[in-house]
């Protein structure tokens, strides 16, 4: 902001990931700049991770485009495309994959197409920004030996309850870590932290 520029842009060790930053200095995720080059480029579908927020998922429906949740990676992003030819898919955490120019996670390639979109909307990255309005989320983990507990019929029935008494207004998500003895609880909602810990803690009671 010192430097009066337009915007910045961040990627991460290997380059696979891609933030950048308008010129309010305010973040942009993975899931705006998604937004930015759907719209900017015209796609009708994208491809995105059960992580992606919902605000995300509203803005696009907002333009006529529809959302495709995967499971969480970038791999699982990737066998979507390939599977169903569509165009454009990432993640929150800034894997953005255009298989039409790439079937990995680029981050440059990425900024470059994101400024060509800037350069023709003739908006700029905080403009587009404004368009997407993310609701607060909240990530609680818990311990847990055996994971297929979190499919029990308990687990899924109190989910479903919290679920219903949000409607349209947040998310939950309740899904095992790939990679440790962990269960994760998204909730995406104005109260996040709170619901996720109330959330978390419930259904470790109900695990244990």
């Amino acid at each position: 902001m010192r430097e009066n520029c337009d915007l910045g842009v961040a990627v991460d060790g290997d380059a696979d990931r891609l933030m950048m930053i308008d010129k309010l200095g305010r973040e942009c995720t993975g899931d705006h700049l998604l937004y930015l080059l759907a719209v900017g480029q015209g796609h009708k579908t994208v491809v995105a991770t059960v992580m992606s927020n919902l605000g995300f998922e509203q803005a696009l429906a907002s333009k006529g485009i529809s959302l495709l949740r995967t499971a969480v990676g970038d791999r699982y992003v990737l066998e979507k495309l390939i599977e169903t030819g569509y165009q454009i898919g990432g993640e929150q955490s800034g894997h953005i994959i255009l298989p039409s120019l790439a079937t990995t996670g680029d981050g440059l390639l990425a900024a470059v197409q994101i400024l060509s979109v800037l350069s023709q909307s003739g908006k700029s990255l905080a403009d587009w920004r404004n368009e997407v309005s993310l609701l607060p989320q909240a990530l609680v983990n818990f311990r847990i030996a055996d994971k297929t507990k979190l499919n029990s019929p308990e687990v899924t029935e109190y989910v479903q309850v919290k679920t219903a008494e949000l409607g349209s207004a947040g998310r939950i998500l309740v899904r095992p870590s790939g990679t440790e003895p962990l269960a994760r609880v998204m909730v995406e909602a104005p109260d996040a932290e709170t619901l996720a810990t109330e959330i978390a803690n419930h259904i470790e009671e109900l695990v244990t």
